[in-house]
C-alpha cells in the first residue's frame, strides 16, 4: 500500500494491498478499500463503505459498492418513495382494469 500525505481514517477502515492512497484522503468508519486501487487526491469515502473502482481526485463516494454521493442521495430517496410508487402503480393499474372492463374488453392487460 502507499499512502499519501494529510489523511485521515476513522476505526476499522480496511485498505488491501497495493491500493495507492492520495493526500488529504478520509475514509469513514468501517469502509474498505479493494485491493490494486487508486484513490486521487483529496478524496472522501463513506463509512460502511466498500470501494471496488478507482476513484477520481475531489471524489466523494458511499455506499456498497461505493458510488458518487450524489448518486447515492438520490437512489435513498428513491428507495424511500417506493411504498408511495406501488401504490400509485396498482391504483392506475385498476384504473386502466376498471376502463377497459365499461368497453367491454375485459379487465386485464394484454
Amino acid at each position: 500500500m502507499q499512502l499519501g500525505e494529510h489523511c485521515a481514517f476513522a476505526g476499522q477502515t480496511g485498505i488491501a494491498g497495493s491500493t495507492i492512497v492520495g493526500r488529504r484522503v478520509l475514509m469513514g468508519g468501517q469502509a474498505a478499500i479493494a485491493n490494486g486501487l487508486r484513490l486521487g487526491d483529496g478524496v472522501v469515502v463513506g463509512g460502511n463503505s466498500g470501494v471496488m473502482e478507482d476513484l477520481a481526485p475531489g471524489s466523494f463516494a458511499i455506499g456498497f459498492p461505493a458510488v458518487p454521493h450524489k448518486a447515492w442521495a438520490r437512489d435513498v430517496l428513491h428507495v424511500r418513495r417506493l411504498g408511495e410508487l406501488v401504490a400509485r402503480v396498482r391504483a392506475l393499474e385498476q384504473a386502466l382494469a376498471d376502463a377497459r372492463a365499461a368497453q367491454g374488453g375485459g379487465g386485464q392487460a394484454p
